[in-house]
């Protein structure tokens, strides 16, 4: 309640930030009064003259002393802290002494002097523990790619790798053709720009065998073929020839190739700790000079050159197809599939039906199988004098 003076004014002091309503004016000399119709008066407290200021010593590690500082003009007020988990207080000045995950969050202070009022709020972020490991196989053979693999907690990771040679890397460690220099400590930092972890670890590098084979073979397989690996490095090795088809054994070091042969032979050779080589070789068969087969023959019972006789070198190893025609292509001589040549006998001896052929030219048509599985069919002319 308030007086209004002759000159029809009125003082109101003391109100607080609200929004107040003059209800009704009464005059002193009556009893009756009236209301004031939206007649209302807001009061705002001057919150700028008002300042806050929050800070922290964020990011920080899991473990680590998380602090929060607020500069408040003037001074003087109540503080009131808010933030995660149900956090509470009123300190000027806050201090964990060792901080968790868990009070990541935001953060919210309200500074009150007077009726004026300040909010700040701050969003704080507390790294998770890096618990730096390294994955990865922790021995190696010689040439084989050192994979080593960092791993670690929580966002931002920037790694540093050394190792052994002063070698050095920012990502995950790849390296081929490890040898024995890449033996030794391997460290790794891992950095989330507030903390950091570091471990180490060591890398055996195993001895290797070093394995060559000639890359071709080449032979008209008279005899069986060795094959004569060359093995340095650790010569305490097991080995393993595959496919087994046409090799003397499988777990020598130089088997003889045999008849039947594959083109393709693999070796494998192993040591006692796990350490492994190969090589291949191919094995060809020398198909110049197959067959001999001349091209006259006289069979007159003279003891020379009296059957159409055809040689075969080692890489035969049947004879699918032999026949002869005469020049008006009539079939006079069919040879049935052999695998064994003992003399001219399995060969043309000039006569058809026991009757002796007429002098002439006479084509020769031949479906040779190699040793190597390969077929070759072969064609020419023969001349029969009497």
């Amino acid at each position: 309640e308030v007086a209004i003076d002759n000159d029809n004014t009125m003082l109101i002091d003391s109100l607080a930030p609200s929004e107040s309503r003059i209800k009704a004016i009464t005059p002193i000399t009556s009893q009756c009064s009236f209301a004031m119709k939206d007649t209302s008066v807001t009061i705002e407290a001057p919150d700028y003259l008002v300042s806050a200021d929050i800070y922290s010593n964020m990011p920080v590690c899991e473990g680590q002393a998380l602090d929060f500082y607020i500069e408040v003009s003037p001074e003087g007020g109540d503080l009131e802290w808010g933030g995660p988990n149900w956090f509470y207080s009123t300190a000027s000045d806050l201090s964990v002494d060792s901080a968790t995950f868990e009070q990541s969050g935001l953060y919210e202070v309200t500074y009150t002097y007077g009726a004026c009022e300040q909010i700040r709020e701050i969003d704080l972020e507390i790294y998770p523990t890096i618990n730096a490991e390294i994955e990865g196989a922790l021995q190696y053979c010689e040439r084989d790619t050192i994979q080593l693999f960092a791993v670690g907690e929580g966002p931002n990771q920037q790694y540093s790798w050394t190792g052994p040679r002063s070698v050095q890397s920012t990502s995950d460690w790849i390296l081929p053709l490890a040898s024995e220099d890449d033996e030794g400590w391997y460290e790794l930092i891992i950095d989330n720009g507030s903390c950091a972890d570091t471990i180490s670890q060591y890398v055996d590098i195993l001895p290797t065998p070093s394995l060559e084979l000639p890359s071709r073979l080449l032979s008209k397989f008279c005899e069986p073929l060795p094959i004569l690996p060359q093995l340095s490095g650790d010569q305490n090795v097991d080995y393993s020839w595959t496919p087994a088809e046409g090799l003397s054994c499988t777990d020598c070091p130089e088997p003889l190739v045999l008849k039947p042969l594959q083109r393709r032979y693999q070796l494998q050779v192993v040591n006692d700790v796990a350490c492994r080589d190969s090589a291949e070789v191919m094995i060809a068969l020398d198909i110049e000079n197959l067959i001999t087969i001349p091209n006259i023959f006289s069979p007159n019972n003279d003891g020379a050159n009296d059957d159409f006789e055809v040689f075969l070198n080692c890489g035969v190893e049947a004879i699918e197809e032999f026949k002869i025609f005469d020049r008006f292509g009539s079939l006079l001589y069919d040879l049935p599939y052999v695998e064994s040549f003992t003399g001219p006998d399995l060969f043309w001896d000039g006569r058809v039906g026991g009757l002796a052929s007429k002098p002439g030219v006479y084509i020769w048509k031949m479906k040779i199988k190699l040793i190597n599985g390969m077929t070759q069919s072969l064609m020419g002319d023969v001349t029969l004098v009497r």
